[in-house]
């Protein structure tokens, strides 16, 4: 299956979601004054910074 991009019409200044899967955890952070920032993530417990 091919990823899509999907275009949402924007209501808030500043956003972030996260996304949790069982090997896998993605967040996001975007805003006007903000770059958009994406981190991905391992979800055992040695791959977690704190």
């Amino acid at each position: 299956m091919a990823k899509e991009d999907i275009l949402i019409e924007p209501k808030l200044k500043k956003a972030c979601g996260i996304d949790i899967h069982k090997d896998q955890l993605t967040a996001c952070i975007m805003g006007d004054s903000l770059p958009k920032e994406f981190k991905e993530t391992d979800t055992f417990t040695a791959s977690l910074k704190y």
